[in-house]
């Protein structure tokens, strides 16, 4: 996928969210090969215990999105110090 159009998909994920579908985890053991096409084809899928999310599955290039170039906190305090120094 070329740089342009991952950019165009982050966009158009970042506007439109996409609703969850939820699955308890005994329905996700029966139903995992499909849940991973669903998770592949772009859909979240949470997967709950007892009624509440525990876990979502995502696809790789979502996960890599999510993950993606993070700045530290402090390297981005250290940036933003130097750019905006203290006045006095």
């Amino acid at each position: 996928m070329s740089q342009a159009n991952r950019q165009l998909r982050d966009v158009h994920h970042d506007v439109h969210l996409t609703e969850s579908k939820q699955y308890s985890i005994a329905d996700a053991r029966r139903k995992l090969p499909s849940l991973v096409d669903e998770a592949e084809a772009g859909s979240e899928v949470q997967l709950t215990r007892r009624g509440r999310a525990v876990a979502v599955m995502v696809s790789v290039e979502e996960y890599a999105r999510l993950k993606g170039n993070r700045v530290v906190f402090s390297e981005a305090y250290d940036a933003f110090r130097k750019r905006f120094p203290a006045a006095g």
